[in-house]
């Protein structure tokens, strides 16, 4: 005589519910690591000391899956019909619990990847101000260099600038000014230099 108490068929939906939390969650938390992470290897070259800073997205995905492992033990350790009668309304119970789980921890990293990823790659490397134009440039590792006012109003925005022989592929390096001109030196990591020249700009 078998001492099963329920639905026979209720173990299989929470157990699904559990694999569905443990697998969506493990893979949004792989992609999470895979696009976070190169923009932190990047950074590693570019700006190594930003690094530390730049692998919030990469623990985060780890914290997704952690996630999803809890709610599949949390769904598994109640299934046990012997002890306790399962119902397919617990399996149903268990297997949208699961899928909730599952799936918001793949959208949410497929979501921190991306912005991770843009995140560091976005990060300032570089700033300059000129002494009497009262402005400031600043670039990024995204290859955008953006020109403000001294009251935070952006002037001007330059992407991808290009040289004599083909476009910029590099991230921006470094920034200076002329001392008395409105004349922008760019500096790249492909070893180009770009002059920008913005004569609407009156130095003081």
């Amino acid at each position: 005589m078998s001492s099963f108490s329920g639905d026979k068929t209720a173990p299989f939906f929470g157990f699904l519910g559990a694999a569905a939390a443990l697998v969506f969650s493990c893979m949004g938390a792989a992609y999470d690591t895979a696009k976070s992470g190169v923009g932190v290897a990047s950074m590693g070259v570019m700006q190594p000391e930003l690094v530390m800073k730049s692998i919030v997205p990469v623990v985060m995905a780890g914290v997704l899956g952690i996630y999803g492992l809890i709610i599949a033990v949390i769904i598994s350790t109640g299934i046990n019909p012997k002890a306790k009668s399962y119902y397919l309304f617990d399996g149903y119970a268990h297997l949208s619990s699961g899928l909730a789980c599952g799936l918001a921890g793949l959208s949410a990293g497929i979501a921190v990847g991306i912005v991770g990823d843009a995140g560091v790659r976005g990060s300032l490397a570089a700033l300059a101000i000129h002494r009497h134009a009262l402005i400031i440039a600043s670039g990024s590792a995204k290859q955008i260099v953006k020109v403000f006012s001294l009251k935070g109003e952006q002037l001007s925005i330059i992407r991808y600038y290009p040289t004599f022989m083909a476009q910029r592929i590099g991230s921006v390096s470094c920034l200076t000014f002329h001392p008395y001109r409105v004349l922008l030196a760019i500096g790249a990591a492909d070893a180009c230099v770009s002059i920008y020249a913005d004569d609407t700009y009156q130095t003081r």
